[in-house]
């Protein structure tokens, strides 16, 4: 009769450490796959912040080149008034004088 209870007993720490490693693995999986999935979340997040910060680099370069452009458009254009008053200076001065 010991035997026999000795043997089920047996029997069941057996099956009871199989369900353990079993268990034991399902939830070594399950960190393994949420690690991953860490990952990559953080892989993903570091590209957007690189996509953003090169948008950004990008949108700046632009307002600097329009800065430029419009300081040599304003440039030019005051240039271009101040002859245009220089040469109605000139016909003014040309009609009086005669």
């Amino acid at each position: 009769m010991a035997r026999m209870a000795d043997t089920v007993l047996k029997e069941q720490n057996l099956k009871s450490k199989e369900e353990d490693m079993i268990l034991l693995q399902q939830i070594e999986e399950r960190e393994q796959l949420d690690r991953m999935e860490d990952e990559r979340r953080m892989r993903r997040q570091k590209e957007q912040e690189a996509d953003t910060r090169e948008f950004l680099e990008r949108q700046m370069h632009e307002k600097k080149q329009k800065s430029v452009h419009d300081k040599v458009s304003h440039a030019e254009q005051a240039a271009m008034w101040q002859r245009e008053s220089e040469d109605y200076d000139h016909l003014e001065k040309e009609r009086h004088g005669r």
